[in-house]
């Protein structure tokens, strides 16, 4: 069940992803890894979703801002989504200069051992993140 509500609330991320140029929290030369690592800390301490989908792909968030307002996720349910994987850790980078996979491994809410991916794209200089996070 857990597995299907992240897919679903993936995938309602998916929509939206505002491409904005590297700033000085958005090193140019961060790796996809890094990225991503500061990306899951950002969603735990957000306190609002534009945080959150201003790390998104640009398809993500036209995606996004095309559902109706009262059908998108909301920062509760992303951070929830999050959450349900601790102790995440990236243990390999597969890269080219504009896309990435990243393997990763996880532990769920009983304790017990997952592994994942996540698929970034680079928009504008900066690491996105795209795609569906799966586990």
């Amino acid at each position: 069940m857990r597995t299907f509500l992240a897919i679903a609330i993936l995938a309602s991320l998916a929509a939206s992803g505002r491409a904005q140029a590297p700033t000085a929290s958005t090193p140019s030369d961060e790796t996809p890894t890094q990225f991503y690592l500061r990306y899951r800390d950002l969603v735990q301490k957000a306190t609002n979703i534009e945080d959150v989908i201003a790390l998104w792909s640009a398809d993500q968030v036209t995606e996004f801002k095309a559902a109706p307002e009262a059908s998108r996720v909301g920062l509760a349910d992303v951070k929830r989504v999050y959450a349900a994987f601790t102790d995440v850790k990236v243990v390999k980078e597969m890269a080219t200069p504009n896309y990435a996979t990243l393997s990763l491994e996880g532990l769920t809410a009983d304790k017990k051992q997952a592994a994942g991916t996540a698929v970034l794209i680079k928009e504008n200089g900066a690491w996105k993140v795209t795609g569906l996070e799966s586990w």
